[in-house]
C-alpha cells in the first residue's frame, strides 16, 4: 500500500492515532487493525495492551546514560509507539521485578532524508541511534537477509543488552529480535523482546505474531 500524503501530516496522523485510538484503531478477537496503514496482526492469547502513557512511565524508568536533555528527547521519539503489548499485566504485584516478554510496534513516517534510504540503510540509521543513546551492552548479534514479507521487503536481526531500570536492583541481560518493513511512505518496526536469564522465553509466541501480520 502506497499512502499518499505529505510526511509532516503523515507523522501528525500517527501520534493522533496514538492518543486516539478508537478512531484508528479495532481490537476484535484478538486482531489488532489499524485502520490508516492497514495493518494487521494477531495479539498472542492472554497477552495485553498496555496504553501509551503506561508506556511513557515505563521507558521514563529505563535508565540511559545521556544527558536528561537527550534522554527526554529519546523518550518523545519512543512515545511515538502505535501499540505495546506485554505477556503479563503492568498491575500484578506478583510479577514485580521480572522482565515480562513484550512486543512494541512502532511505525516511522519517512521524511525528506529516510524516503531515499534502503531497509538496509534504514536499519543502519536506526543502530547508530541505539549505539548513541549508551545503552549498555548493545550487540547485534544476527542479521538476516532482506525477504519479502506480504509481497514487502522487510529484515530481521537479533540483538542483546542490558535492560536497566529504576524499579530493578541490578540490570538484566535481554534479548530483542526486531523486524524491520519499508511499507510505502513509512517504516514498520516490530520489536520482541524476552529475558532468557530469567526463564522468560516467548520464542513461540513471537514467531507466530509475525506469521499473523497482514498489510494491506
Amino acid at each position: 500500500m502506497k499512502i499518499s500524503a505529505q510526511n509532516k501530516y503523515l507523522q501528525q496522523l500517527i501520534n493522533e492515532s496514538t492518543e486516539n485510538l478508537e478512531n484508528i484503531v479495532t481490537v476484535s478477537n484478538n486482531i489488532y487493525h489499524n485502520r490508516l496503514f492497514e495493518v494487521r496482526f494477531e495479539i498472542p492469547k492472554n497477552w495485553h495492551l498496555i496504553s501509551i502513557n503506561k508506556y511513557k512511565e515505563i521507558i521514563q524508568g529505563q535508565k540511559i546514560n545521556i544527558p536528561d536533555e537527550e534522554k527526554n528527547k529519546l523518550i518523545e521519539e519512543m512515545a511515538g509507539v502505535a501499540c505495546y503489548i506485554s505477556k503479563y499485566s503492568l498491575d500484578n504485584d506478583e510479577k514485580d521485578g521480572i522482565i515480562s516478554p513484550v512486543i512494541c510496534f512502532t511505525i516511522d513516517a519517512k521524511d525528506a532524508f529516510t524516503k531515499n534510504l534502503s531497509l538496509e540503510d534504514y536499519i543502519a540509521l536506526l543502530d547508530n541511534k541505539v549505539a548513541s543513546s549508551a545503552i549498555k551492552g548493545f550487540k547485534i548479534l544476527e542479521k538476516g537477509e532482506p525477504q519479502k514479507l506480504n509481497n514487502v521487503d522487510s529484515i530481521t536481526y537479533k540483538t542483546e543488552y542490558l535492560f536497566e531500570h529504576e524499579e530493578l536492583e541490578e540490570g538484566v541481560m535481554v534479548e530483542m529480535n526486531v523486524l524491520n518493513i519499508d511499507h510505502g511512505d513509512v517504516f514498520l518496526d516490530f520489536s520482541m523482546t524476552q529475558c532468557k536469564a530469567q526463564g522468560e522465553i516467548a520464542q513461540n509466541e513471537f514467531d507466530s505474531f509475525v506469521n499473523s501480520i497482514r498489510l494491506g
